[in-house]
């Protein structure tokens, strides 16, 4: 980008990532191109703008995830890094390099996910459990408020699964959960510790 944040040169691959072509792009600022949002799309002002922030402070950013929207408005995560440029102490243009992240950030999501929670029921598990009952005691303390925690245990589920099969003891976890799941409000957790 040029020192007024015009685009003079962008490359094929940013071109397809963002929907654009090339005569759509050179001469337009970046900000206006780009788009920089928030995740559930709503647009930047151009002083917060990491694309506006290398022209006018000269600080280089790298490896900052943003927001970015297509052309067509779908908001993207994109790993950007910018880098100011220079002649004789005055800021001429910047580079600006950015790349999508969504399939990263899927993968991070589903690992976290995979990581708190119990993979049969699909409840919090012991871990994240205990994290949060240390928050909620921690905001207890600190905040003197009252908060409540039920312990359910399943009598006789071994006869079930000898029974019945593993299968079956499984199903009815899977059943129970849901059915208790439904009773609690969103800020609620119910989490399997077994």
């Amino acid at each position: 980008i040029d020192a007024k944040g015009c685009c003079t040169f962008i490359n094929d691959a940013a071109l397809a990532m963002l929907g654009y072509e090339r005569e759509e792009v050179l001469g337009l600022p970046a900000h206006d191109m780009l788009h920089p949002c928030a995740p559930e799309g709503t647009p930047l002002p151009a002083e917060a703008c990491p694309l506006c922030a290398v022209l006018l402070g000269g600080e280089a950013s790298r490896g900052a995830v943003e927001w970015l929207l297509r052309k067509n408005r779908e908001a993207f995560p994109a790993e950007l890094s910018t880098q100011p440029i220079r002649e004789r102490g005055q800021i001429v243009g910047a580079v600006v390099v950015f790349h999508d992240v969504t399939e990263a950030q899927a993968m991070k999501q589903h690992l976290f996910y995979q990581a708190t929670h119990d993979a049969l029921t699909s409840l919090v598990n012991r871990k994240e459990f205990e994290w949060r009952l240390a928050r909620v005691l921690e905001s207890a303390r600190a905040e003197h408020t009252e908060h409540a925690l039920c312990y359910l245990d399943l009598d006789q589920f071994k006869v079930v699964n000898d029974s019945c099969g593993h299968a079956a003891g499984d199903e009815l976890l899977r059943q129970l959960s849901g059915v208790l799941q439904k009773k609690l409000r969103h800020r609620d957790t119910l989490a399997r510790l077994g």
